[in-house]
């Protein structure tokens, strides 16, 4: 990510190890929500008081995508490719079109699936 200009890079992860090997891989910072506290704010410590343009949700935490949410600016992009276990509540006048954000969602898959659907 920082090669196309994306800086700064905030990591956020539930397990000590991922955020490890996030910095190892570029992260300029790194949030743990459960011993850092609020996601929202360590994020504008991190990006000088402003939010992300683009947030990448991979984890399916369902609180952390809540939180992802409100971590996109106005007219920011918010990507979903974690697959949370149950339902999540995201308010999404509020949270979504108030804001202008883009959804943009994806599903992983087993590639032999993907043969198997186009026949």
């Amino acid at each position: 990510m920082k090669l196309s200009g994306a800086l700064p890079v905030v990591a956020v992860d539930l397990v000590p190890r991922r955020l490890k090997l996030a910095a190892r891989l570029g992260a300029t910072h790194t949030v743990n929500p459960e011993t850092d506290g609020r996601l929202v704010e360590r994020i504008e410590e991190s990006t000088g008081d402003q939010v992300a343009d683009v947030i990448l949700e991979v984890m399916g935490n369902p609180q952390v995508r809540k939180e992802a949410f409100k971590s996109a600016r106005r007219l920011g992009r918010v990507v979903l490719l974690g697959s949370p276990r149950g339902p999540v509540t995201v308010d999404f006048h509020d949270g979504v079109h108030t804001l202008s954000l883009r959804v943009i969602a994806g599903g992983g898959g087993n590639p032999d699936d993907l043969d198997e659907e186009a026949g």
